[in-house]
């Protein structure tokens, strides 16, 4: 009998300790789970996985303005400028027919004592349009005279076209064009302004001439082969008030060009009139 209660403790001792066992070995290995759930991933040791943020949209790039011409302190815009202003202050020599009045005068009256200053110069003006830029200088009963046109582009570059032209059974006559810049007028005839067509002016001429005169007699007699002998027989005239210039032949009053000005390219073009 106490034989049988020693095995009934013995067996009742075995079966609590391997339930003590198994309970303790399921609590391991839940812990060990829970810990692998925390665990990093692999590669990323040390740092928690993490979702990405959708990158911010790229500004978008304004448009850069264009710089603004740099003008020295006290220098007027041109567009508020009167073209009598710059008649004003430009070279003498810029106007050959004033210039010899004034040499001449001084030269053959010896009380004149005329001085190149505003006074004199205003005694030349015959006509002018202040809103289109536009002056005629001329004195009473001269065949010479001078016409200034005034042209501004879009970024206030000044241009200032001066016609000089003495007329009568002939014509003298010369165009130039002159920009201002840091106070200084320069001469851009040869850069801005375009070139004299000769040929293409020799060949409408000749046109012009066989349908006025039946034939070309007439023409070849003028000697237009000559390129000086053809420019001295056109002459460039401003147009007043109308801010154009027209390419025409003195003797027939023939129209062959026209040129204008673009203020947005500060270009000037010509076209060929029909």
């Amino acid at each position: 009998m106490k034989w049988i209660s020693l095995c009934l403790f013995f067996l009742f001792f075995t079966l609590t300790g391997n339930e003590l066992l198994a309970q303790k070995k399921n609590k391991k290995e839940t812990e060990q789970e829970q810990e692998g759930e925390q665990q990093p991933e692999k590669g990323k040791k040390g740092k928690k996985s993490e979702v990405k943020k959708p990158a911010p949209p790229k500004p978008v790039k304004k448009p850069i303005p264009p710089k603004p011409i740099k003008r020295k302190k006290g220098d007027p815009i041109p567009e508020d400028v009167s073209i009598s202003t710059y008649y004003y202050e430009m070279p003498l020599d810029y106007f050959p027919y004033i210039k010899a009045y004034m040499i001449s005068k001084n030269r053959d009256d010896k009380y004149a004592k005329l001085k190149d200053n505003q006074d004199f110069r205003k005694t030349f003006i015959k006509t002018r349009n202040a809103e289109k830029g536009f002056l005629e200088l001329s004195r009473s009963g001269d065949i010479a005279y001078t016409r200034l046109q005034k042209f501004i582009s879009k970024d206030s570059t000044l241009n200032v076209l001066i016609e000089n032209s003495q007329c009568s059974a002939s014509c003298e006559n010369d165009i130039k064009l002159f920009q201002k810049k840091d106070r200084e007028w320069t001469d851009v005839t040869d850069k801005k302004f375009p070139e004299f067509p000769s040929d293409a002016i020799y060949k409408s001429l000749k046109a012009q001439y066989r349908i006025i005169y039946k034939g070309d007699d007439v023409f070849n007699s003028k000697g237009f082969e000559n390129k000086d002998v053809l420019r001295k027989a056109v002459v460039y005239v401003i147009i007043p008030d109308e801010r154009r210039i027209i390419i025409k032949e003195f003797d027939q009053g023939i129209e062959l060009y026209e040129i204008t000005y673009d203020k947005m390219k500060d270009k000037f073009r010509m076209r060929k009139l029909d």
